[in-house]
C-alpha cells in the first residue's frame, strides 16, 4: 500500500498545533476501576518497525500532485515506466 500526502512545501519542519480536543484529562490518568499494575510493562514504540515495514508514504510536491486526479492514475504511470525499463 502507498500513502500519498500531498505537501505545499511551506513550514515543514516546524511544529504543528495540537489537535486534541481541549478539556480532556491528561493521558497518564486511569479510571478508579483499573490500577496500573494490571498491565504489565509498557513499551513504547513496540510496533513502529513492523508498521514502517508494512507502509510507503510518498510525498508529491504540489505540481505533481495537480498533474494526477488519483492514487489508481499514478500507480498507471508508475508501473508502465517500469515495464519500460
Amino acid at each position: 500500500m502507498i500513502a500519498v500526502r500531498m505537501g505545499s512545501g511551506e513550514g515543514r519542519g516546524e511544529p504543528r498545533e495540537n489537535m486534541k480536543k481541549a478539556g480532556r484529562k491528561p493521558a497518564d490518568e486511569l479510571r478508579p476501576e483499573y490500577k496500573r499494575s494490571d498491565f504489565g510493562v509498557l513499551v513504547r514504540g513496540k510496533y513502529a518497525a513492523r508498521v514502517s515495514e508494512a507502509s510507503n508514504v510518498v510525498v508529491l510536491e504540489p505540481e505533481v500532485a495537480r498533474a494526477f486526479p488519483n492514487d489508481h492514475a499514478v500507480n498507471e504511470v508508475l508501473l508502465q515506466l517500469l515495464r519500460d525499463r
